[in-house]
C-alpha cells in the first residue's frame, strides 16, 4: 500500500496482533436449541442438538508491514486489505439431536420430524503463509499466500425425516390424503472457499476483474468442494400410490471449477453422479 501525495505518511499507524490458541482447548458438550414461531402464521420450529468434544487450535497473526489509515473510509476493499496470516482449526467431534427431545420444523403446510446421529464437522482457516510455516503433514493444496482459504469437512454418520404434507384435493385423479415420506441415509462432503485478489486481465466484462480499481477486484474459488448423499431408504406414499427408492442410492456433487467475483458473478462446472 502506497499512501497518495495528500496523505502524510505520519498518518498511518502500523499495528500488530498475535493469538495463539493451544491444542489442548476442548469444550465438553454443549447443548443448542432453536426455537421460531409467529403468532399471525401456522405452525413453528424447534430443534435440539447436541454438541460433543468441541476443539480448536492454531494462530491468528496480523502480517509483516501491516499499516492502517484512521481518516480512510470503511470500505470493503479496504478490509480485505487487512487479512491476517492464519493457521486455525475448529471442530465438533459428534453432534446428534436426543431422542428425548420434541424437534420438529412445521411451515403450516409441511411437518417435520428430524433425527440425526454421528455428525462431525471440522473447519480449517489458512491465509498468508508458505511451505516453511507448515508441518510435513499439510498438503501443498492447503499452503495460501494470497487472501484466506476456508476447508470445512462435514459428514453424518445417519440422519431421518419424517414428513407430512397438505395437499390440495383433486378428485380426478383421487387425492383426498396428505403426502407422506420418509427418509434416512447418511451424507458427507468437503467445502473449499479461497477469498483473493483477482488475476488482473484485459477483460472489463460484469464478471471480469475490476481492473479500474485492483484493491477491491477479489475473487471466490468453490473449486474442489465436494457432497455426497446415500439413501438407506426412502419411500413417498400418498394414499394408496407408493413411491421406493432403491437402498444404497447415491448422489454426488463435485465443483471441478468455480470462480465468482465479489458479486457472486462467474463460471461453475460441476459434475453430477448417481447410482
Amino acid at each position: 500500500y502506497v499512501p497518495s501525495s495528500k496523505r502524510s505518511i505520519g498518518h498511518l499507524v502500523e499495528y500488530d496482533y498475535a493469538f495463539d490458541v493451544g491444542d489442548e482447548t476442548q469444550l465438553d458438550t454443549v447443548s443448542l436449541t432453536y426455537g421460531a414461531s409467529h403468532p399471525m402464521l401456522k405452525g413453528g420450529t424447534i430443534v435440539s442438538c447436541m454438541l460433543e468434544s468441541i476443539y480448536a487450535y492454531g494462530s491468528i497473526h496480523a502480517r509483516e508491514g501491516a499499516v492502517v489509515d484512521p481518516s480512510e473510509k470503511l470500505r470493503k476493499r479496504n478490509i480485505l486489505r487487512h487479512l491476517p496470516k492464519v493457521d486455525f482449526t475448529a471442530g465438533v467431534q459428534n453432534m446428534f439431536i436426543p431422542k428425548s427431545s420434541i424437534s420438529y420444523l412445521d411451515d403450516g403446510n409441511t411437518r417435520s420430524i428430524p433425527e440425526m446421529d454421528g455428525g462431525r464437522l471440522m473447519i480449517r482457516v489458512l491465509g498468508g503463509l508458505d511451505d516453511s510455516m507448515l508441518n510435513n503433514n499439510t498438503s501443498s493444496s492447503l499452503i495460501v499466500k494470497e487472501g484466506i482459504k476456508v476447508v470445512a469437512d462435514f459428514g453424518v454418520t445417519t440422519f431421518a425425516s419424517k414428513n407430512e404434507s397438505n395437499l390440495n384435493e383433486f378428485p380426478e385423479l383421487d387425492i383426498f390424503d396428505k403426502l407422506c415420506s420418509y427418509i434416512f441415509g447418511t451424507c458427507d462432503g468437503s467445502i473449499t472457499c479461497h477469498l483473493r485478489p483477482q488475476r488482473l486481465l484485459s477483460s472489463t466484462s460484469s464478471s471480469g476483474p475490476n481492473v479500474f480499481n485492483p484493491l477491491e477486484a477479489y475473487e471466490i474459488d468453490f473449486s474442489g468442494s465436494k457432497v455426497s448423499l446415500r439413501l438407506k431408504e426412502a419411500n413417498f406414499n400418498l394414499g394408496h400410490r407408493r413411491v421406493i427408492v432403491p437402498t444404497e442410492t447415491t448422489f454426488a456433487v463435485k465443483v471441478l471449477e468455480s470462480v465468482v467475483n465479489m458479486g457472486f458473478e462467474g463460471t461453475t462446472k460441476c459434475e453430477l453422479a448417481w447410482d
